[in-house]
């Protein structure tokens, strides 16, 4: 009976901790969403559009060459060389 209530408790507690991480995460979003609000209001809104489009396009472009077994020679874009 002793080790049913111990299971018991420490999942009631572990629960209880992963109740406030989320709780915290989702107080700490909602406060940057109003702090940035006002700001991001003033950005014309083609502009984030854009960059998070030619964005994925890149990174999109960058992994389907790499599944299909594209060899990149990137050594002209090394900064140490």
């Amino acid at each position: 009976m002793t080790s049913d209530v111990f299971l018991f408790l420490s999942a009631f507690l572990a629960s209880a901790v992963e109740m406030v991480e989320a709780l915290t995460i989702v107080l700490a979003v909602g406060v940057a969403g109003v702090l940035v609000h006002a700001p991001l209001s003033r950005v014309p809104e083609n502009a984030p559009k854009f960059t998070v489009g030619l964005l994925l396009t890149t990174f999109g472009t960058f992994w389907a060459e790499g599944a299909g077994g594209f060899q990149h020679d990137l050594a002209f874009t090394s900064l140490t060389r």
